[in-house]
């Protein structure tokens, strides 16, 4: 019934130890739900192989809240991330500002002081 309404071993078995006194390990129930779902094929990835130097792969998005250095009051920022192609190493920076200077400006800030 748990596993039907999406509810993982840890979950299930909790609601075992709180709602029906449940005294086994969490062990024996995650063995037990494994065997019940059977082996799973992992699911179908895309690898994009690229050559260095080739593509670069940029994303922008919400990120945590934090303190604005200057103000002291606390405020979303922005996650813009760059992953290299080649070899998928990555830049993480945190903005507190998106605009159209900001996300060129990211973009640069990595590369900053790489010989060209």
């Amino acid at each position: 019934m748990g596993l039907s309404r999406g509810r993982n071993a840890k979950a299930i078995w909790q609601d075992l130890v709180d709602i029906h006194g449940f005294t086994g390990g969490y062990q024996s129930v995650k063995r037990f739900v494994r065997k019940l779902l059977g082996r799973r094929s992992p699911e179908a990835r895309v690898v994009i192989e690229t050559a260095p130097g080739e593509e670069t792969q940029v994303d922008y998005g919400t990120g945590p809240w934090s303190a604005m250095p200057a103000s002291g009051k606390y405020r979303r920022t922005r996650l813009f991330v760059l992953t290299l192609g080649y070899s998928r190493k990555s830049v993480r920076l945190l903005v507190f500002r998106s605009s159209s200077q900001t996300w060129p400006s990211c973009t640069r800030k990595p590369f900053a002081g790489w010989a060209v």
